[in-house]
């Protein structure tokens, strides 16, 4: 018989262990009311990094030549990169970066910022910022405020900065707050050329003394007596007017005579507004260490008290991180509740025992509250992952109870024992099967966690392991050291039943009981049909691939962005800023339309001359019933559209053609070769039969100007090339100077050629031009311009021009898709040095198809190897594992149903799924030894394990099956990645696992245990053959008698 000490000692030291009880209710409850709330658990950092480099009024192909590629060849020999995309626009350069999933980020961000920093003086001069951030969600803003205001006011960025933005600055936990939407006033010196070329000024001449007047410099110390004094040159200007006045020359020319200098807000470039008003956003951000749902509390108590103080702002609560985990962490709470409270009736319909009912019931809470007083004196906090995962584990955590609860009342039953004696013995016997039962689910994280090349699935899997594994190894500790001395009071104090048990028992009797000798019956009828038997089982798999396997796809789409919903349009080159804003009005005027109908709460636009966006934002969970996915789908499909706009969201990869089913990119080292190359692809690709539309990213800009400087007139004229090139793009982009120190702050200062001289190219031409001998000479002199069109941005990935291809189609079969495109992309010939690749250039690294099998299979093997532990047999774990794919099935045939597909929560129950599926097998094959060592034949131990096992796996499964309905069928989700996949997993696989279970594991134990005794004969007649005892024998016999 087996003993197991924990129920011994819980017995023999009743007093100690209820100590123990009331102790994790003390620390339950401080770590409950103190345990941190976050939205993600710290350390995801993912392995992305960006730079943004603003180069104000260019063209994408400056910005390549002089900004993108210096930059590239600098972080090229990044340890651990995996991949360098960058962008290059007329207004900015952008470079992402991916690195393996092993990287320390923190290390490679050191590392990125010092590579800038080396090449930031090889960049143009008026280069001022260069913005370097890694991917981190734990450092975006925690709270969006959308402001607007009633009247006219003179300077909202300084307001917002200063006034609103610094009072919510100084609460305790915020970080920074950044203004959005406004533009910091600015000191403009605006050149009128018809006064410069009358005064005969040289432009270039004036911008570099400009550049030079403004200054405060260190000049040493000075030493007089006993003291030291530190010596400054200051030479910075007092007043705005001081820079008007500053002489031009000698003859007593200033600033203000060919120049306009003002102090306000530059020429506005984009559009912003909030519920079609004209709004700005300010964006705070919490200190690392700080609680993210007692930071935005704060901030809601300081908005409140803000808008009582500032009458004619309004402030608008756009975003708020508190609000996306107290509603899902609240919805999973309700879920987790609700679930749990069916896992309590269907306890009570199998127990008809209202005290044992409890008893059992009781281990969920109590469970838990470990689970949390371990989460906390570790340092874990509670977030979406954790609250996932014990959500997971509510309906497994009766698992151990009910097993041992069942066997300590047949032990009672059946042995006539006391309920102490029981309670000893009826523990011990299963407790090896529910320690293995637990530690099989507990292993099946390892290669997830371990091994898997994807990073945000290890961290995932990783953080969902947590509460999982304490969570289950709690309900183990539970099951053996509380249940069993509560268990035996209860017990021991049987009571008659009434007349509602009474009838509770007759109901069951003929249902459960009628089902109970039913299965029996037909098992007894599968074990002497085996070739039938397994007939059947192979049309389930045959099936089972053909149907569900096939047409349930992988997805690595997580769109998830809580109640938010973003699209952006790219806008033609010919479109004006005027242009821009009014296509968003449309945009708007259709938003503000449908408000009622999606439940729309806010919406922002963000318009500039190339491209614009707007957000939506739907009303909170308690106020709508409609999804995320689901308004996304079918709001995109009203919004307006306009030849030559593209469209593009965070929930698909839509355009104005439709959504794109695969997504293939062209790369070449020249620009010009892949421009010349695209349009025969294109045409090839769309001749593949079921092929919609092929769409590229290639969009014309504006037309172009190049210069083309001629030697010949640069030497006739004795004209430097460096200064025609500064002069150009002083005038023409305009030119930083010094920062003028204006009322405590610093102002920025640009010179530039008054809009009015540079509308048109022949303004251009007529630029003065100085020589080396102090005349000047017209631009178009020593000059020529070429107009051209040119492209809106420049794509390159790991040095290489990069072209995405967006291919649209009626066929399903998304393989059968990639299959023709490769066919028709082979069969062409390429220029040299032009390759195409399907993959996603800048995607997570590695393949989630490849990392889910691998994580799977490895799963399996850690399974296998704990049941050749607790069975001491080579050929038994081969017999639980057959539950596996059966379960699998299950899975599939449910996901396909409800027509979800296989994304990152599906593939987590799956791997999940794996460790729990074979614990009923386990308590079943487990039983079979016993009754096998105890003296029954194969048969008669296989049916009556059966018998003594129906009731507890049926009520272990369905508690579990109970308690995930809620997720499976409910609108929970991750940051609006809904969970449901994850649930239908679990219901679908445990469903059909645990029915196929009861008939497939004694069906393969019976066939297995046969080969074993067949081969354990084999092996004896073979030893007895050929063994030593034949040899002494013919030794015998040639020796004589």
């Amino acid at each position: 018989m087996r003993t197991s000490s924990l129920p011994a000692f819980s017995l023999r030291r009743p007093v100690t262990t209820l100590m123990v009880f009331f102790s994790f209710l003390l620390l339950g409850g401080v770590a409950a009311s103190r345990i941190p709330l976050q939205l993600l658990p710290d350390g995801f950092n993912p392995p992305f990094m960006w730079i943004w480099i603003p180069y104000a009024n260019s063209s994408p192909t400056e910005v390549e030549d002089k900004i993108t590629r210096p930059v590239e060849e600098s972080l090229r020999t990044l340890k651990n990169l995996g991949g360098i995309w960058s962008t290059s626009r007329s207004d900015a350069a952008v470079v992402r970066m991916r690195f393996d999933s092993n990287t320390d980020m923190g290390l490679a961000y050191a590392e990125a910022r010092d590579r800038v920093e080396r090449v930031k003086p090889t960049l143009p001069e008026d280069v001022r910022e260069v913005y370097l951030q890694r991917a981190n969600p734990n450092d975006e803003a925690v709270y969006i405020l959308g402001v607007q205001f009633d009247g006219y006011v003179e300077d909202p960025y300084y307001l917002l900065k200063n006034g609103l933005g610094q009072k919510i600055l100084r609460l305790p936990g915020i970080a920074k707050v950044d203004v959005g939407g406004a533009d910091e006033k600015v000191i403009q010196v605006e050149l009128d050329m018809d006064r410069v070329k009358a005064h005969q000024v040289n432009l270039y001449e004036l911008t570099r003394r400009l550049r030079s007047d403004n200054f405060t410099l260190a000049s040493g110390h000075v030493d007089e007596g006993n003291r030291r004094y530190l010596v400054r040159s200051v030479a910075r200007y007092p007043t705005i007017e001081s820079i008007a006045g500053l002489p031009v020359r000698g003859d007593g020319l200033k600033v203000s005579d060919i120049a306009k200098v003002t102090y306000g807000v530059p020429e506005i470039t984009r559009h912003f507004r909030i519920d079609g008003k004209p709004s700005y956003v300010l964006e705070i951000f919490k200190e690392s260490a700080s609680n993210t749902v007692e930071v935005c509390r704060r901030i809601d108590e300081e908005v409140d008290r803000l808008s009582l103080q500032y009458p004619g702002v309004r402030l608008i609560k756009f975003d708020d991180d508190a609000k996306y985990i107290t509603e899902s962490l609240g919805l999973l709470l309700n879920n987790g509740v609700v679930g749990g409270l069916l896992a309590a009736f269907l306890l009570f319909y199998f127990l008809r025992r209202v005290r044992i009912t409890l008893l059992i019931t009781l281990a969920i809470p109590l469970a838990l509250l470990i689970t949390i007083v371990v989460m906390y004196f570790a340092g874990q906090s509670l977030n979406i992952i954790s609250m996932m995962g014990l959500m997971l584990s509510v309906g497994m955590l009766v698992d151990n109870s009910v097993v041992v609860v069942e066997n300590m009342t047949r032990v009672m039953t059946e042995e006539g024992r006391t309920a102490r004696e029981a309670a000893v013995r009826g523990a011990g016997e299963v407790s090896l099967a529910i320690l293995m039962s637990t530690l099989t689910t507990m292993v099946v994280f390892l290669p997830s966690v371990l091994l898997t090349q994807d990073g945000m699935m290890r961290f995932f899997m990783g953080q969902l392991a947590i509460p999982i594994c304490i969570s289950l190894a709690a309900s183990l500790l539970v099951s053996l050291l509380f249940i069993p001395l509560w268990s035996s009071i209860v017990l021991k104090d049987a009571r008659e039943p009434g007349a509602l048990l009474k009838a509770c028992d007759r109901v069951y009797e003929r249902t459960l009981g009628w089902a109970n000798r039913r299965y029996v019956d037909l098992l007894a009828l599968t074990l002497h049909h085996r070739s039938a038997a397994l007939t059947l089982l192979a049309l389930v798999v045959v099936v089972t691939v053909a149907v569900p396997f096939q047409r349930v796809h992988m997805t690595e789409e997580d769109n998830g962005s809580g109640r938010n919903i973003w699209v952006g349009f790219n806008f033609p080159g010919a479109f004006t800023l005027e242009d821009s804003d009014a296509f968003m009005r449309k945009v708007e005027a259709k938003v503000e339309s449908l408000r009622d109908k999606y439940d729309i709460k806010h919406y922002r636009i963000w318009a500039s001359k190339t491209r614009g966006n707007i957000r939506v934002l739907l009303k909170d969970m308690s106020e709508s019933d409609l999804e995320v996915p689901w308004v996304a789908e079918h709001l995109v499909k009203e919004l307006p559209t306009q030849p030559g706009v593209t469209q593009f969201t965070n929930w698909s990869q839509s355009l104005s053609s439709g959504e794109a089913d695969m997504r293939i990119y062209l790369l070449a080292d020249d620009t010009g070769q892949l421009l010349d190359t695209s349009p025969e692809v294109v045409r090839r690709l769309k001749l593949i039969p079921d092929v919609v539309a092929v769409d590229t990213d290639l969009e014309e800009g504006n037309d172009e100007v190049r210069l083309q400087l001629d030697r010949e007139a640069l030497q006739q004229y004795d004209v430097s090339p460096e200064v025609l090139s500064s002069l150009v793009a002083y005038a023409v982009r305009g030119y930083p100077l010094p920062k003028y120190r204006y009322e405590g702050k610093d102002v920025e200062v640009r010179i530039q050629v008054q809009k009015s001289d540079r509308e048109n190219l022949d303004q251009i031409r007529d630029l003065a031009v100085p020589t080396r001998g102090g005349g000047t000479v017209p631009l178009a002199s020593v000059a020529t311009f070429q107009v051209r069109r040119a492209l809106q941005e420049i794509s390159r990935f790991n040095g290489r021009t990069a072209l995405g291809l967006k291919i649209s189609t009626t066929l399903k079969d998304k393989k059968e898709l990639e299959k023709r495109v490769m066919g028709v992309v082979n069969s062409m010939q390429l220029p040299q040095g032009m390759t195409v690749s399907t993959s996603n250039l800048l995607g997570r690294g590695g393949n989630a198809g490849q990392d889910f099998a691998a994580g799977l299979a490895l799963s399996i093997c850690f399974v296998f190897l704990l049941m050749g532990v607790l069975f001491e047999s080579f050929m038994l774990p081969f017999v639980v594992i057959t539950s596996i794919p059966l379960a699998f099935a299950g899975s599939w045939w449910l996901l396909y149903a409800m027509g979800s597909e296989l994304n990152i929560m599906a593939v987590i129950g799956t791997i999940l799924l794996a460790g729990v599926v074979v614990n009923n097998a386990i308590v079943l094959v487990d039983r079979v030894n016993q009754l096998r060592k105890e003296g029954s034949d194969r048969e008669e131990a296989l049916l009556e394990a059966a018998r003594q096992r129906f009731r507890p796996i049926l009520m272990t499964a369905l508690t579990t099956i109970l308690g995930l309905l809620p997720m499976a069928f409910g609108k929970a989700a991750f940051v609006g990645i809904p969970y449901s996949p994850m649930g239908l997993t679990f219901v679908g696989g445990l469903t059909a696992g645990t029915f196929l279970t009861l008939l497939v594991v004694p069906l393969f134990y019976q066939i297995f245990d046969g080969w074993r005794e067949s081969l354990s004969v084999r092996f004896t007649r073979v030893a007895r053959t050929w063994g030593p005892a034949r040899w002494a024998r013919a030794r015998s016999a040639e020796e004589g008698p």
